[in-house]
């Protein structure tokens, strides 16, 4: 009975192990090939934190993570905004502009930028770099999650270190009973579900009467754990981009991993 014991738990530190393996693996491995969809490309000029322009002037937006924002036309910049951009500047001019970039599902956004994880020559992921030192913030922005584990193990690592953003009073979850029309963009928030509500193309979480979260039919397959709906008269936290939305402030929620339980 012992020995049975044991190699059950040696089988569950083993699975342990291998689930926080796989949650930081976010580097390539050799032979780095179009199978992969990776393809080399040599970057002109590096945006902000979380945007590049090639060579060939095609703008690119680094999957899975949110730099602070750099204001060129007023400068109001968010903290840190200007080190996210010269890290990922340095990181990029140790190879001498030279990097590979690789294609998630979706290759293209709305504003006509490249999609994809960008790495070093070696296969160094530097969106996992950037994270990693607070210098951007992980999101999960459906169908690209290759390495959604990854990129959000990195994010709890620096947030417990308090690296980067997260020494910053503007990167405090923000209770939503505080928001108001002033507070949109970008934005980490928690408050307690008040009401769920179901329509033709939306899943509603609402928390009182002016700010509420949005889950829009296209993503509701990711949202088939029955556990979600269950929310109501719990805290939560979560973050991603606050809009005016009918007299309500609004934040589209894509994937249920940007969910925290915080009771």
């Amino acid at each position: 009975m012992r020995f049975l014991l044991n190699k059950i738990l040696l089988t569950f530190l083993l699975m342990l192990l291998a689930f926080h393996a796989a949650a930081e693996r976010c580097d390539l491995e050799p032979p780095f090939d179009q199978n992969k969809k990776v393809f080399p490309a040599k970057v002109l000029k590096v945006i902000d934190g979380d945007t590049l322009r090639l060579q060939d002037e095609r703008s690119v937006r680094l999957i899975g993570v949110n730099a602070p924002e750099i204001d060129y036309e007023n400068g109001h910049s968010e903290p840190l905004a200007e080190k996210a951009r010269d890290f990922l500047q340095a990181l990029i001019g140790q190879q001498q502009g030279f990097i590979l970039i690789q294609y998630d599902v979706e290759t293209e956004d709305r504003h006509g930028r490249q999609l994809a994880h960008v790495f070093s020559r070696q296969g160094s992921n530097i969106q996992m770099q950037l994270i990693a030192s607070g210098l951007g913030v992980w999101i999960a922005v459906p169908p690209n999650l290759q390495y959604l584990d990854c990129y959000r193990a990195q994010e709890e690592k620096a947030r417990q270190q308090k690296l980067g953003v997260w020494t910053q009073q503007y990167r405090a979850p923000r209770e939503t009973l505080s928001l108001g029309i002033q507070d949109q963009g970008f934005i980490w928030m928690r408050g307690t579900v008040t009401r769920i509500g179901h329509g033709k193309k939306y899943l509603w979480l609402n928390f009182g009467e002016d700010v509420a979260v949005q889950v829009h039919k296209d993503d509701l397959p990711y949202f088939a754990d029955p556990a979600f709906t269950t929310l109501k008269n719990k805290t939560i936290s979560i973050k991603g981009w606050l809009f005016p939305y009918k007299k309500q402030l609004v934040m589209r929620l894509r994937h249920p991993a940007a969910v925290e339980v915080l009771d």
